[in-house]
């Protein structure tokens, strides 16, 4: 992992970039100053993120959020619904298990579940995810991903098949009970929060990514050598 260079002198890291639908970083000043509610999105989308509560910054390169107000938020589009393979690459630092950290969420309980949602499990911290009324009740990892560190915290989905990802390795694989795309839910995306529960992740936030194509494990881990370090 290279040696963190001040956020504000930040240049284009070497990570993946094609087929990026969403790119918001808080470690690049181009994505965000320091200051301000707003994430500019670096994917060229201008899907722009927004942040919710007095968030504090840390001028290394990442936004605290205090379980109780924080999260980003980005407006619905057509291109944050995916198709049938896709990446969530997220770098976060979780604090606890008391709510569900939702890693990424735009998921409602619409005949039964529309959407998808990557999140840690209550009290366990164990990774799951959602694929519209499919819990995937097997893309349950069994292991957590612990607490007060920083993770690199990747879902890789393509067709019906799951890949969790921490730090660059393979964390958990296995199959998804279902093989249809996401369904459109218009509602928002969120970093760090489920509307439905009122659900708010405790910990430090520093980017999110998708992509609309399933990266390989050569590109998570491009992505992971390409992290700042803190």
């Amino acid at each position: 992992m290279s040696t963190f260079t001040p956020f504000a002198f930040v240049k284009q890291p070497s990570y993946v970039t094609s087929n990026l639908v969403l790119n918001l970083m808080a470690y690049d000043a181009n994505s965000y100053p320091g200051t301000g509610s707003v994430i500019t999105d670096l994917s060229g989308n201008n899907l722009t993120g927004r942040i919710s509560g007095s968030v504090s910054f840390n001028s290394t390169g990442y936004l605290n959020f205090n379980g109780s107000t924080n999260y980003i938020y980005v407006n619905d589009n057509s291109l944050l619904t995916l198709g049938t393979a896709y990446t969530l690459d997220n770098y976060i630092w979780v604090d606890n298990y008391v709510e569900r950290w939702r890693i990424v969420d735009k998921w409602v309980t619409t005949a039964g579940g529309q959407g998808y949602t990557f999140s840690t499990q209550v009290t366990n911290g164990r990774l799951f995810s959602y694929v519209n009324a499919a819990f995937a009740g097997n893309d349950l990892s069994p292991n957590p991903i612990g607490t007060g560190a920083w993770k690199q915290a990747v879902l890789v989905r393509n067709g019906n098949s799951t890949i969790f990802y921490i730090n660059g390795a393979e964390f958990w694989n296995t199959t998804t009970n279902t093989t249809a795309a996401t369904i459109d839910t218009s509602v928002n995306l969120f970093f760090g929060y489920n509307p439905i529960n009122l659900e708010y992740g405790e910990g430090r936030w520093a980017h999110g990514r998708i992509y609309n194509r399933a990266l390989t494990a050569a590109e998570v881990l491009q992505n992971y050598n390409a992290l700042p370090f803190y």
